[in-house]
């Protein structure tokens, strides 16, 4: 399990990346690198979008066969959404493309971004 915090920062992405690394050890190669690239791309949308002054939190956990992460912060007023083609909505395309499941939560507190990616073993046996 991961339980990370970061301020909202340029830096976040690549301390993000770090944080997640421990679920390395059961993706294959291609995931670990979907794993890094969506991890940046939530991360950076969460710097973005999100409220400067608050943190963004990360967690991580195997979950029922796959990998779950949830980026959450503060919002400033947006909801993530998916515009096709639009190159600033980049980091949700790719989650509807890469990851098994994916999704999001606004409240008005925070907004709550997750996605799954099924582990190395599942992939497999579906192939």
């Amino acid at each position: 399990m991961v339980n990370e915090s970061f301020q909202s920062d340029a830096r976040a992405p690549a301390s993000a990346r770090r944080a997640v690394e421990p679920f390395n050890a059961m993706l294959s190669e291609k995931q670990v690198g979907m794993l890094a690239l969506l991890v940046s791309e939530l991360v950076a949308n969460g710097v973005l979008y999100g409220d400067h002054q608050s943190r963004i939190h990360l967690r991580g956990e195997n979950r029922g066969g796959r990998v779950r992460i949830e980026v959450t912060n503060a919002p400033n007023g947006s909801r993530p959404e998916l515009m096709a083609g639009d190159p600033q909505c980049i980091g949700l395309q790719l989650l509807q493309q890469m990851a098994a499941d994916w999704g999001h939560q606004t409240d008005g507190r925070e907004t709550r971004v997750w996605f799954e990616l099924d582990r190395l073993h599942q992939m497999e046996a579906h192939a």
